[in-house]
């Protein structure tokens, strides 16, 4: 373990970083560990609502958006590893370090409060998503609310396990799919365009007026399963390779953002 000057013990993301941190001197990942666990974090089912945020926000507004908020993404990542390699504490123990106890309080409710956002999009994505199933199958069309409803009878009842490890397997399967998806979807959308040509791109705006600001939410949202494993990514890479782990973290999220562009327009352009 890392000697108690160097870790925050104020909370549990810091112990959470100091477990990992000292697993990760006899252990590890090694850099290609890290690359695989990287992208497992970055992609998620967000990359399959990019072709309707194209739709939300134009593709010149899109597309710039995207990248603005890699660039923010990309900055502020660097900026934790750096100080992390200072420190070695978690973002709570970083703040801490910086504004006091304070900054620690900050933090942990911006963590809440982001992660609260994230649980309500999937929520309401997951209820659209059934409600259009469930009128395709049924030619019934129940209201958002009673779908997000309905959801609470499983969510609630899985909110007290209390062992991540419990869902390795559903995650592995839920990984499996979106892969899946996105593999048909791709395929489908190239035999589209490739067939049917569209006769011209005229009638997809650079920009939307009416929606474009939705996809602001939706260029930041990207990065919700990134953002939270930054540092224990950095944290569990093996000594000797940590100071390699920066410059492929931000490589492979660029080649990430880069398919979720791609993805993205592609199917925009194949379905409107």
């Amino acid at each position: 373990m890392l000697p108690a000057a160097e870790v925050d013990v104020s909370g549990g993301w810091d112990v959470v970083v100091r477990y990992t941190a000292g697993r990760s001197k006899a252990h590890g990942f090694t850099l290609r560990q890290a690359f695989l666990a990287t992208v497992k974090s970055a992609v998620g089912p967000a990359v399959l609502y990019m072709p309707r945020g194209f739709e939300e926000g134009g593709l010149a507004f899109s597309l710039g958006m995207l990248l603005l908020s890699f660039g923010l993404f990309g900055l502020g990542a660097t900026r934790l590893l750096e100080c992390w390699a200072i420190h070695g504490r978690s973002y709570s123990g970083l703040m801490g370090k910086a504004f006091g106890n304070k900054g620690v309080y900050v933090c942990r409710i911006t963590i809440v409060l982001q992660q609260c956002g994230i649980c309500l999009t999937y929520v309401i994505f997951i209820a659209t998503n059934g409600r259009e199933l469930w009128a395709y199958w049924t030619g019934a069309y129940p209201t958002l609310a009673t779908c997000c409803a309905l959801q609470l009878l499983v969510l609630v009842p899985l909110s007290w396990i209390r062992d991540m490890q419990t869902f390795a397997t559903t995650n592995l399967i839920a990984n499996a799919l979106i892969l899946y998806s996105l593999i048909v979807l791709a395929y489908h959308a190239t035999t589209t365009i490739v067939n049917s040509p569209p006769a011209s791109l005229d009638s997809l705006p650079l920009f939307n007026r009416d929606s474009f600001y939705l996809f602001v939410g939706t260029s930041a949202f990207v990065y919700e399963g990134s953002a939270a494993l930054v540092v224990p990514l950095q944290a569990a890479t093996k000594r000797g390779q940590r100071a390699d782990f920066p410059k492929m973290y931000v490589r492979t999220c660029a080649g990430i953002i880069g398919m979720y562009i791609c993805f993205g327009a592609l199917n925009w352009i194949a379905y409107g």
